[in-house]
């Protein structure tokens, strides 16, 4: 293909084409690391025309050619102004609670999933197996309190900052546009997508690094009291330490405690300065690693990125490589604004509500 073939957008609400309603465009398509985050797009309506097609809740799903590239659900019209927007299916699980079949307060990702789905609240299917061990704990004990694993979305994080530690990689659970809940390993070294030279650059920012993180926990092995773990084990001249608590999620132990400080560091790509700004590419400006151009409405987060003909300035290795945090994909522009993680934007706060931790 060349440099301008991108794929053409075609929009449905509950399955009927728009273009066979009323004229529309501008459609901006916005992913996050779990998945379709949100979309918006206007439309030419006559004065006092709202067609019941329209209404908040009805299924949303943009095609890119004849693959499903964003689905989710109507937001609230507006209709003086004439734009609409939709919620991604990847924030389904933000309302569902964390419940077993007797509707009794669970952690444990199986459970909570696939009851979530018997509700009706997410319209998701499991596409693994995440297990059912608790991410919280413990529960069913009439001895301690129950633990608060949060929304569904909020347990899926707590369990992916777990995993990122025990196993010192970046795991990150995501929603397909079909709705299977899923999960992938992110690399920055596994270059996905090329970004050409000439065609932007990075600035640095190191006003929200983090070098050491300080956990606070309820310690299971010394009946629910609160200690600290850290991670890494020491911090470096002139670092940065930040804390957090995660004692609402019941009593674990020291061991499990350090496993998640871990995650949350990984996750974050912790230990090394940020990013002032992100990436505004347009076609022709990206390839794939076989050297053909890209189809950004293919650039996803939890890829990695590498930009050619910039050193990268946090070491000495000839160019760029970042892991995609955020997209918002513009088809009408044939332009896509790419997010990396450690943007400055992204504050030690968010990093925080991804484990479900708290400032303590």
């Amino acid at each position: 293909m060349s440099a301008y073939d991108q794929a053409d957008v075609t929009l449905y609400v509950d399955g009927i084409s728009l273009d066979t309603v009323v004229p529309w465009g501008d459609i901006e398509i916005t992913d996050r690391r779990p998945g379709n985050w949100a979309a918006s797009w206007t439309m030419s309506l006559p004065p006092g025309d709202r067609p019941e097609l329209f209404r908040r809740g009805a299924l949303v799903e943009a095609y890119a050619g004849t693959r499903l590239r964003w689905s989710g659900i109507h937001d609230e019209p507006d209709w003086n102004s004439g734009t609409f927007s939709a919620i991604g299916i990847a924030r389904a699980g933000e309302g569902a609670e964390c419940l077993t079949a007797g509707g009794a307060v669970t952690s444990r990702p199986n459970t909570a999933l696939d009851y979530a789905g018997v509700r009706g609240v997410t319209g998701w299917l499991r596409g693994r197996d995440f297990g059912n061990d608790p991410v919280a704990g413990p529960e069913g004990t009439p001895t301690t309190s129950d633990p608060d694993p949060g929304k569904l979305v909020d347990l899926l994080d707590a369990r992916s900052v777990k995993l990122s530690g025990e196993t010192s990689t970046t795991i990150q659970w995501y929603v397909t546009p079909e709705g299977l809940v899923d999960q992938r390993t992110e690399n920055e070294d596994a270059t996905a997508w090329i970004v050409l030279p000439g065609a932007t650059e990075l600035g640095v920012a190191s006003d929200n690094v983090t070098d050491r993180v300080f956990l606070r926990f309820a310690d299971s092995t010394a009946g629910g009291v609160h200690h600290t773990v850290s991670y890494p084990g020491a911090t470096p001249r002139n670092g940065i330490e930040r804390k957090a608590s995660i004692v609402q999620l019941g009593p674990i132990t020291p061991t499990d405690a350090l496993d998640r400080a871990e995650g949350m560091y990984r996750r974050a790509l912790a230990g090394r300065t940020g990013w002032s700004n992100g990436l505004t590419l347009r076609a022709g400006q990206v390839i794939d690693t076989g050297g053909l151009w890209a189809d950004l409405s293919m650039v996803r987060p939890g890829q990695a990125l590498r930009v050619m003909d910039q050193r990268d300035p946090r070491g000495v290795a000839a160019e760029i490589n970042v892991l995609v945090d955020e997209t918002v994909w513009r088809p009408g522009r044939r332009e896509i604004q790419v997010n990396p993680i450690g943007l400055a934007a992204r504050t030690w706060e968010q990093v925080m509500e991804e484990a479900m931790a708290t400032a303590d």
